[in-house]
């Protein structure tokens, strides 16, 4: 109850003042896979259900701040039609954490190193700082804090809650997961340093922030029980979060099954490092040598168009061996 209390008044607070969409970013969803009974308000689902909102800022040039969340039940290890619906795999982000994850996802090997955090830099440059007018607050600035509330909720298994006004009867039941996310998030306005014989610029930005869970109940199965991984984290810190190949695995499964299998099955070798050199040498795509390995591939029956796939997927490193001796790298 009290995680709706907080809800309300959050809601309350930004329809009231004006703020939601303004200078600040109202972001929440609600997922239920499962049985979510609940008298106040009346609700009663048995289903796989989703609720996603955002009210943002929209700046010059129709740039808003990135915010990104994915979602998909997934089958469990045991059997059973009811195992198909304990298992939920979660994300929820915004700023530089969601474009580091969006950047990101289909990136097999480790993570970049902490310094490559400010290759995902979130901040939308504006020409002219933006305007407001009556009572709305402009954008803070220098100097100025705002308030940045992000929270979850999750239940995973069943939940009962009683508050006494239905007797022996709960208010609350869930069986199954149930989880709420929610981001009130400040965007900030910066004035950029002008450069030689150019204007003056600025940039408006939103922190990084982050939420992902992977979860399962196995039911049938002689492993059974519960499993969960959550991470949750703001700032520098989400940021960090979101280069994790492992805390990516949460979108990769659903945004791109073949990436995915990328992940799952990556494999760093010599002849695959020659082939991307062939390909893209200074990381520029050489179309002539781009045409001549897509032949290769293709006269050789390889079962995957994506080069990338081709050069670092495990299955494909005899493969590599060949089209190295076969095609003019140059390596040794």
């Amino acid at each position: 109850m009290s995680h709706k209390i907080l809800l309300t008044g959050c809601l309350t607070a930004a329809l009231f003042s004006g703020c939601a969409g303004r200078n600040h970013i109202l972001f929440m969803t609600k997922s239920n896979v499962g049985l979510d009974f609940d008298a106040k308000p009346p609700t009663l689902e048995v289903t796989v259900s989703r609720k996603e909102a955002v009210i943002a800022p929209t700046f010059e040039g129709g740039q808003t701040p990135p915010i990104a969340a994915s979602f998909k039940p997934r089958a469990g290890a045991g059997r059973g039609f009811l195992n198909f619906f304990l298992g939920v795999d979660q994300t929820f982000t915004g700023g530089d954490a969601a474009v580091a994850m969006a950047s990101l996802y289909s990136k097999g090997g480790g993570a970049p190193p902490p310094s490559a955090r400010t290759n995902y830099n979130s901040a939308l440059t504006l020409t002219q700082p933006p305007k407001y007018k009556g009572i709305l607050r402009g954008v803070p600035g220098p100097g100025e804090t705002r308030n940045f509330i992000f929270g979850t909720d999750t239940s995973l298994g069943l939940k009962a809650a009683w508050s006494g006004a239905g007797g022996q009867f709960p208010d609350t039941v869930r069986l199954g997961f149930n989880r709420k996310e929610f981001a009130w998030a400040p965007v900030f306005l910066t004035t950029n340093a002008p450069t030689t014989n150019g204007p003056v610029t600025y940039s408006v930005k939103a922190p990084s922030f982050l939420a992902t869970i992977q979860s399962q109940i196995d039911v049938g199965s002689s492993n059974g029980g519960i499993k969960a991984l959550q991470y949750f984290a703001s700032g520098e810190t989400a940021t960090l979060l979101a280069m994790q190949p492992a805390v990516r695995e949460a979108m990769i499964s659903r945004l791109d099954p073949e990436a995915a299998v990328l992940e799952d099955s990556y494999q760093k070798d010599a002849n695959g490092d020659c082939l991307r050199k062939y390909w893209k040498p200074d990381d520029t795509i050489n179309p002539d040598h781009q045409a001549a390995l897509k032949k290769w591939m293709t006269d050789n029956n390889v079962d995957t168009p994506s080069i990338t796939m081709f050069l670092r997927g495990s299955k494909y490193g005899a493969l590599r061996a060949r089209a190295v001796r076969e095609l003019p790298t140059n390596c040794p």
